[in-house]
């Protein structure tokens, strides 16, 4: 498995630290090609727009706080090939739609690259995935919710 993380200009990912790779997810089987399931998703929300918390005001995201989707999935692509295992990987943007349907696929690794935010009064935390109709537009999925949806999954 592979661990990345951005350093601290943000402007780009680094390789910090490759993790065993369970002996469960070595190679596609010949059935998971051929009903064409994935074994990696790399979902993200590459929105351009956040809230501004006092005035509630949209404005676009700096330079430094884009996610760089292409640039890791580059990278994450590069060390699947690098380990010459037989894996199929799947790009796709993130959106609730999306998200509760990849939750019930037999996937092996969901990659899911995004901004989070905290409800100042509640705590509660968010992930920001695109909008349904602007995918520019920050839609809130609410992190307890999809714990919730996780419990009782092999995972």
């Amino acid at each position: 498995m592979l661990y990345l993380q951005t350093n601290p200009s943000g402007t780009k990912y680094e390789h910090s630290k490759t993790l065993p790779i369970p002996d469960s997810i070595y190679n596609s089987s010949p059935e998971r090609r051929q009903q064409k399931i994935p074994d990696i998703v790399f979902a993200y929300a590459d929105v351009m727009l956040k809230k501004l918390r006092l005035s509630g005001e949209f404005v676009p995201l700096k330079d430094n706080e884009s996610l760089q989707p292409d640039l890791m999935y580059d990278q994450i692509m590069h060390r699947v090939r690098e380990s010459q295992l037989k894996l199929t990987v799947k790009k796709t943007p993130l959106k609730k739609e999306i998200l509760l349907k990849l939750l019930v696929e037999p996937i092996k690794i969901l990659f899911i690259l995004c901004h989070g935010d905290i409800d100042d009064k509640t705590e509660a935390s968010f992930f920001c995935l695109e909008d349904e109709e602007d995918p520019s537009m920050i839609d809130y999925f609410d992190e307890a919710r999809l714990k919730n949806l996780l419990i009782g999954k092999q995972i």
